[in-house]
Parts: structure tokens; C-alpha cells; sequence
């Protein structure tokens, strides 16, 4: 291959990579690197502005005042999903004097709701749970594939929505 794309769970072996075949491009999506390596390059979105808008989308459609997030794990390409996000609705609220509650997320402190996985949908489902009985009817979870389990428990509840960040919903 000429070129290599991954995602961030495979920096690291993309780097050794990278250093054994200097003939062949080396991306990885949603990190960067610090690299002298110059066939390896990190790209990082800009996933805090997209979940800004999900945040304002969902403080705009809340019928109880609570909307949640959560993350697979405590790690920044997660913690910036949803910081933007809380942003967005802290944005929401100035806008249009509501006060509309955050939860799962709490940027200023670092902390948040974390399932410390990307793999157990049990957990996300349960995450997931817990906020809508804290009366979430929005859920944004930041858990990759682990979403669907959101969608699954949000589907079971009367008017509750998830925005999906890491799927295609089409």
C-alpha cells in the first residue's frame, strides 16, 4: 500500500509501522503527533464544533430540560465531543434564557460520565439508562459502535432522542 489510514486506537502500532516502511504514508485519524517521523501524519478534527451544534440542537428539542452525554473512555478525541456539546447547550441557554441542565458532562471540572469502553454494550445501555431516569429525553453518547445500545434503550422510552456521533444513521 502506498498509503495507510487508521484510526487512534492504532497510533502506536501505526508509528512502528511508519518508522519500518518509510516508502508508504501513514495517517491516523483523531490524534496528531509530535513526530520526526515524516511519513506518519496525525489529523484531528474539529469534533467539538460539530457537538456544539448537537448540544444546541438538543437543549432546542428537550421537553424536560435534560439532555445527557456520555463517553466510551476519558480521553480527549471523547472529552472534546462532549465538552462541545455542553457548550452548545450552555450556548442555548444564554441565547434564550433557558436553563436547560447538562448531564454526564462537566467541562470546567474535566468530569463526566465514562464506561471505560468501547466494547460492552451492557454498559452503555445501562449509562445510558441512568440518564434518561435522571430525565434526559437527548442522549449524545460519544461511545463509538456502543451507540446503538443508547438507541436501544432511548427507543423503549416515550419521546426521547439520541444524536449519533460515531455511526452512519443513514
Amino acid at each position: 500500500c502506498d498509503l495507510v489510514v487508521s484510526s487512534w486506537p492504532f497510533a502506536e502500532a501505526m508509528r512502528s509501522a511508519a518508522a519500518d516502511h518509510p516508502e508508504a504514508g501513514f495517517v491516523v485519524l483523531d490524534t496528531g503527533f509530535d513526530s520526526a517521523t515524516p511519513n506518519l501524519m496525525g489529523i484531528q478534527f474539529k469534533t467539538w464544533e460539530v457537538a456544539f451544534l448537537a448540544g444546541y440542537l438538543a437543549a432546542g428539542v428537550t421537553e424536560t430540560g435534560r439532555v445527557g452525554t456520555m463517553g466510551g473512555m476519558d480521553i480527549q478525541a471523547v472529552t472534546q465531543y462532549m465538552d462541545g456539546f455542553a457548550r452548545g447547550v450552555e450556548h442555548y441557554n444564554r441565547v434564550h434564557g433557558t436553563e436547560v441542565v447538562i448531564l454526564g458532562r462537566e467541562p470546567a471540572l474535566g468530569t463526566g460520565l465514562f464506561i471505560d469502553t468501547f466494547a460492552d454494550a451492557a454498559a452503555a445501555r445501562k449509562a445510558s439508562e441512568d440518564l434518561l431516569d435522571q430525565g434526559a429525553d437527548v442522549l449524545f453518547p460519544i461511545t463509538g459502535l456502543l451507540t446503538t445500545a443508547s438507541a436501544a434503550a432511548a427507543q423503549e422510552r416515550e419521546r426521547a432522542y439520541v444524536i449519533g456521533a460515531d455511526l452512519d444513521w443513514a
